[in-house]
């Protein structure tokens, strides 16, 4: 009998644990010949998102970047420059975006931002589906590629 009492607890425990599984999706498309992914998450299928990681990557000549800006600007000025006109174009203030990842290569940058969502879905609609899997119909229907 206490063998089976100390099995049942271990399940209910293990149960519990279960609890802070995530749900996520991944998104990538291309838009002005830049490659860019999306990442979301939410606490459950059913809940809003409450993560949001922008991936972009794109090469000089796509940016207009020439070589001789290359060579007038070091990489750490033209990275936050770079930084700075990204964060412009998606409309969101610089304090609400964490740069997790920015690199310049010899031929390409690659950023990675994580985006304050409570500020983005602030923007949106009440009534609107706020969860992974109406952002996956969502960015598929816009042409996206998610998985």
């Amino acid at each position: 009998m206490k063998k089976l009492l100390v099995i049942l607890l271990a399940l209910l425990m293990l149960s519990g644990c279960g609890g802070n599984a995530k749900t996520s999706a991944t998104c990538s498309f291309e838009e002005s010949g830049m490659n860019m992914t999306l990442k979301v998450s939410a606490p459950s299928e059913d809940a809003d998102i409450d993560d949001l990681v922008l991936a972009v990557s794109a090469d000089y000549e796509t940016l207009g970047i020439t070589e001789d800006m290359m060579a007038i600007f070091n990489k750490e000025e033209l990275t936050k420059l770079l930084e700075e006109s990204l964060i412009e174009s998606f409309g969101e203030d610089e304090n609400k975006v964490e740069v997790l990842k920015s690199e310049l290569t010899d031929t390409a940058i690659e950023i990675e931002l994580r985006m304050d969502i409570a500020s983005l879905m602030a923007q949106s609609s009440d009534d609107e589906d706020k969860t992974v899997a109406a952002f996956v119909k969502y960015m598929e229907e816009s042409g996206a590629t998610c998985k």
